[in-house]
């Protein structure tokens, strides 16, 4: 029978593994969790490589892979990951495009190819132990999320480990993946028993990158936690803030979910309304359920697609663009939704909506871009205030 990490043990070692960036674990670390894991061994460190898809790229120690101890975690494996905490990595972050893994998922490029960096190095440390673990706890915070949420479809696909169960736990993670590779991945593993995804209702991080990407697991079931104000926070993202909050959680079942689903007749009022609003976390969450919401619109309504790939010198915010267009011009159904979607977009920007606005694929692209970089330089700030102590 599988055990799961307690909620605080989680958040406590997505917090100590960016120790591993430049150098290993200190005695305290290795003491503090040596009852339940063994992080004593250097050996036992994997490095990567972060930075954008054309510019030479930092390698530093990015996890662990560690065995478990005592009644509780013998027979147990941890592979523990780190976040963002370099220029580096928020390179990663920022590279935005759609990869195809082995098992043929469409997944962040950026992150992808982070993941890639390390996958030799785990499958050398990972491959004696086939057929002899129980679970694979695969942890970790911001970058560090993606890359667990990675490598436990990698290891449901790849059977490396034969038929140990895999659990994910993540703190404060971008999405990863395409609604495919969410939902395929939140059908693999046990919902509601092995997917912990945590983030702060104020943590900015979460929010990006937009569609096409979704978060794991892909409806509800996450754990928002509480925190002050509306508007995007680096405070809430930091690991010291998500273990505080975690600080009284026993276990998962004390925890609620505090971020109810946006029906479609609340994104059909928000895009109906004309009010002025600013870019609030609720805003940030509202513009990307009407994203998703007019795109399916736009597919389903108008019969129009998109690819989901890059070449040729067309990128995916151009072929966003262009099937948006396309459905504001084929369908009626369709075009009022596409209207109101590109207003409400140029309220968050602070533009102002001529009458006779004109919606055409190179104003759609302008205006995508425009909220896109806005919502990356809030993202930005907040990872750049995290690990400026």
């Amino acid at each position: 029978m599988s055990v799961t990490i307690p909620p605080l043990q989680a958040a406590s070692l997505a917090q100590v593994v960016y120790q591993l960036q430049d150098s290993f674990f200190n005695r305290a670390t290795i003491d503090r969790f040596k009852n339940s894991w063994d992080l004593s061994h250097p050996e036992a460190k994997v490095d990567g490589k972060s930075g954008t898809l054309w510019v030479i790229k930092k390698q530093t120690g990015f996890g662990i892979v560690a065995e478990g101890r005592g009644d509780q975690f013998g027979g147990d494996l941890l592979i523990l990951l780190r976040g963002t905490d370099n220029t580096f990595d928020w390179a990663t972050d920022a590279t935005a495009g759609i990869s195809w893994t082995e098992a043929s998922d469409k997944v962040h490029t950026g992150f992808y190819k982070c993941f890639l960096s390390m996958k030799t190095e785990l499958e050398q440390k990972l491959s004696r132990y086939k057929g002899k673990i129980r679970t694979v706890h695969c942890v970790g915070h911001s970058l560090g999320g993606a890359l667990a949420s990675l490598c436990a479809n990698w290891l449901q696909t790849s059977n490396l480990l034969g038929q140990s169960k895999v659990q994910l736990y993540t703190f404060g993670s971008p999405r990863v993946g395409t609604e495919g590779f969410a939902k395929k991945l939140t059908h693999q593993l046990d919902l509601g028993t092995d997917i912990y995804r945590v983030f702060h209702k104020t943590d900015v991080v979460p929010m990006v990158p937009i569609w096409p990407f979704f978060h794991v697991p892909l409806k509800n079931h996450s754990y928002c936690l509480n925190s002050p104000g509306s508007l995007p926070s680096g405070e809430f993202h930091k690991m010291k803030n998500y273990v505080l909050s975690l600080s009284k959680s026993k276990d998962w079942g004390t925890l609620v979910d505090l971020e109810p689903p946006v029906s479609e007749s609340a994104i059909e009022k928000w895009l109906a309304s004309d009010g002025v609003y600013a870019l609030t976390i609720n805003s940030l969450n509202m513009i990307n359920s009407a994203l998703v919401y007019v795109i399916k619109k736009v597919l389903y309504g108008a019969g129009v697609l998109v690819q989901n790939s890059v070449g040729l010198g067309i990128t995916l915010l151009d072929q966003l663009a262009m099937a948006l267009a396309k459905g504001y011009n084929l369908a009626k159904d369709t075009s009022i939704w596409v209207l109101r979607l590109m207003k409400r977009i140029m309220v968050a920007l602070g533009m102002k909506i001529k009458k006779d606005l004109e919606v055409t694929a190179q104003l759609i692209k302008f205006l995508l871009t425009a909220l896109l970089e806005k919502v990356h330089r809030m993202v930005k700030t907040a990872v750049d205030f995290v690990f400026s102590e």
